[in-house]
């Protein structure tokens, strides 16, 4: 075992290239607590921006996001092992949010792929948009999005 001490590159962040300045600065400021008064306020600010967003006045705002909100995280083309085939089918999907029943994991046809715009067909009718088709979808449903 070398008892040589490991000296770690410049760059701080992943990549072939530094970090910029500004960026150096902004990590190197200190950070403020989640009970610290000012981000308290930051926050109230923040839920106020988001009732205005979402038409409301409740004031749960944050608590009833998960509710209304729907996230939905595709994959890059060049993550999990198929960047150089840039390959658009069996893409996995994250969906999270939006009422729906969550905690599984749903694998559709690997020969006959879901097309990807099946997702937003049901997903804009919940939020109230009457589509029976968006771009270059197939189905208005799709398997494993129940409520």
């Amino acid at each position: 075992m070398s008892t040589n001490s490991f000296i770690p590159p410049k760059r701080l962040l992943m990549g072939p290239s530094d970090a910029p300045p500004s960026v150096l600065n902004a990590m190197s400021q200190p950070l403020i607590g989640h009970l610290d008064p000012s981000f308290v306020q930051m926050m109230e600010e923040i839920k106020d921006m988001l009732r205005q967003v979402f038409l409301t006045e409740n004031d749960t705002t944050i608590g009833c996001l998960c509710d209304q909100l729907v996230l939905a995280r595709g994959n890059p083309l060049g993550d999990f092992g198929n960047a150089s085939s840039h390959s658009w089918r069996n893409l996995p999907i994250l969906l999270a949010g939006g009422g729906y029943k969550h905690g599984s994991h749903v694998a559709h046809d690997k020969e006959n792929n879901t097309p990807f715009a099946n997702l937003f067909v049901p997903l804009a009718r919940r939020m109230g948009l009457e589509l029976d088709q968006f771009g270059s979808s197939t189905k208005s449903t799709i398997r494993g999005l129940e409520s």
